[in-house]
């Protein structure tokens, strides 16, 4: 619904072990001539964030969106 209605770039990060997943993090690059780009867990909601089995799968997901921020998405 957001990239339908806002045309923002949806990006899923997904933390699998033994090919189940264990966790995700939905992601949404948002593009504005006044703020620039930035990636934006569900953006004009008041929840959002990481949904993981554990502490550890929800940090790595963190750390990951952190760490690939300056991939080709934005």
């Amino acid at each position: 619904m957001v990239e339908k209605t806002y045309k923002h770039k949806p990006i899923y990060l997904i933390a699998k072990e033994d090919g189940e997943m264990k966790g995700v993090l939905p992601l949404f690059l948002m593009q504005s001539m006044l703020f620039g780009k930035k990636l934006v867990s569900v953006p004009f909601a008041p929840y959002g964030g990481v949904c993981a089995d554990n502490e550890t799968i929800e940090n790595a997901l963190i750390h990951g969106a952190k760490k690939d921020h300056k991939k080709s998405w934005c």
